[in-house]
C-alpha cells in the first residue's frame, strides 16, 4: 500500500503551500516511491526529464511540461541511468483550490476532477515557463501566505482551462472521455481520426456529431492537439531530426506538420526548440 502524505505536515498553521525545488539524478535518486496523499499539487520540469508514476500508468515528462496532480492520485517519480531532471512542486490545500473554482471557474471542467491524465500535462510556452521559473524564488520565504498561491494558481489555471474540453451542462460520455484519453498514446494519434473513431467504439460520423456538441471539436482537432502535444515534448527533450518527429505523429507532409506546430504554439517547431533549450540550459 502506498504510503499517504499529510498536509499537516508539510503546512504550518497560518501557512497555505509548501513548494520544494530539487536536483534529480539516477545517481542520487533513482526513484521517489509512489505515494498518495490528501492536498493538491503540481510540478514543472525546468531542465531534463523523468517518468511520472501515476495512477499506475507511466508517463515521460520532459522540461517545460508543467503536471497537476490530485489529491486521489497515486504518483512517484523515477530517472533513467545517466540523466538528471530539476522540477519545482507546489502542494497546496484543496479548499484552496475549490475557492478559487467557485470564484472564478465555475461552471468549467474541473482540472483537478477526474479525467486522464493527458489532459493535467501541460505543454508551457518558452514565455509560460520563464514565468514559472521567476516566480519560483518569490514562493520560497516565509511565511507562505494566501495571496501567493491564489496568484500563482489564478495563472497556472488560466493556462490549463485552455486546454481542457469544457462541458455544455452534460457529463462527458464515457466512451468518449476514454477515446480523448487513449489517443494521446502514440501508437494511436499516428494513425489519425479514424483510429479515434475505433477507441470510441462508434461509427466515425457519430464520434464526429458528439466531439462537437461536447468539445467544439472535431476528431480531427484532438487527433492533432495530441499528436503537436507529443511533438512539443520531443522537441524540447530530445535531439531528433524534425521531420522524424513529424513522422512518429503520423505527419508525413513536413509543411503541414510546421502549420500545425505553429497554429497550436505560435512558433515554428525549430524556433520552439532554440528556444525550449534557451530557457532550461540545454
Amino acid at each position: 500500500m502506498a504510503d499517504k502524505l499529510l498536509i499537516k505536515n508539510y503546512i504550518p498553521k497560518g501557512e497555505y503551500y509548501h513548494v520544494g525545488i530539487s536536483q534529480k539524478t539516477s545517481e542520487s535518486t533513482r526513484e521517489i516511491p509512489v505515494h498518495c496523499h490528501d492536498f493538491h499539487e503540481f510540478f514543472w520540469l525546468e531542465s531534463g526529464r523523468c517518468w511520472h508514476h501515476i495512477n499506475g500508468r507511466k508517463r515521460l515528462i520532459s522540461a517545460g511540461m508543467l503536471v497537476l496532480v490530485r489529491a486521489p492520485d497515486t504518483h512517484g517519480f523515477s530517472v533513467n541511468p545517466g540523466e538528471s531532471c530539476r522540477f519545482v512542486n507546489v502542494a497546496f490545500h484543496k479548499k484552496t483550490w475549490d475557492d478559487l473554482r467557485e470564484r472564478y471557474f465555475e461552471g468549467q471542467r474541473d482540472p483537478f476532477g477526474p479525467g486522464p491524465e493527458e489532459q493535467r500535462e501541460i505543454v508551457l510556452s518558452p514565455g509560460e515557463l520563464e514565468y514559472l521559473r521567476q516566480t519560483a524564488p518569490d514562493l520560497e520565504p516565509h511565511p507562505h501566505t494566501r495571496v501567493a498561491i491564489d496568484r500563482l494558481l489564478l495563472n497556472v489555471l488560466h493556462r490549463t482551462m485552455k486546454t481542457l474540453p469544457q462541458p455544455e451542462g452534460q457529463k462527458l460520455p464515457e466512451w468518449l472521455d476514454e477515446a480523448c484519453r487513449r489517443i494521446g498514446e502514440e501508437e494511436n494519434f499516428q494513425k489519425g481520426a479514424p483510429m479515434f473513431a475505433r477507441l470510441a467504439h462508434r461509427s466515425p460520423e457519430h464520434v464526429a456529431r458528439e466531439t462537437r456538441r461536447y468539445l467544439g471539436k472535431t476528431p480531427t482537432d484532438i487527433v492533432n492537439e495530441a499528436r503537436m502535444a507529443f511533438a512539443a515534448r520531443k522537441l524540447a527533450g530530445s535531439s531528433d531530426k524534425i521531420l522524424d518527429i513529424a513522422m512518429q505523429c503520423g505527419v508525413e507532409n513536413l509543411s503541414h506538420f510546421y502549420r500545425l506546430f505553429e497554429q497550436r504554439y505560435g512558433v515554428t517547431p525549430r524556433r520552439y526548440r532554440v528556444q525550449q533549450q534557451r530557457i532550461t540550459g540545454a
